[in-house]
C-alpha cells in the first residue's frame, strides 16, 4: 500500500498531463523542424542538378555549333 509521503512526491494528475503535453509538443517542434530541414536540403540538391543539367545543356549546344 502507498504511504501518505510517497502519496504527496508523486506528481498530481494535471502536472503530469502537463508534461506529456509539453513532451509531445517538444516532439512535434523536433519532426517539423527536421521535416523543414530535409526539405531544404533537397531544394539545394535540386538547384545544383538543374545548374549541371542547364551547364551540360549549353555545353552540348556548344560543340554542334562548333561542328557546322
Amino acid at each position: 500500500m502507498i504511504s501518505r509521503a510517497a502519496a504527496r512526491v508523486t506528481y498530481c494528475e494535471g502536472m503530469g498531463r502537463l508534461i506529456l503535453i509539453l513532451l509531445a509538443a517538444l516532439f512535434v517542434f523536433f519532426v517539423v523542424s527536421i521535416v523543414i530541414s530535409a526539405l531544404h536540403f533537397l531544394f539545394w540538391v535540386a538547384i545544383v542538378a538543374l545548374v549541371i543539367v542547364g551547364a551540360l545543356h549549353l555545353s552540348g549546344m556548344m560543340r554542334r555549333s562548333a561542328r557546322r
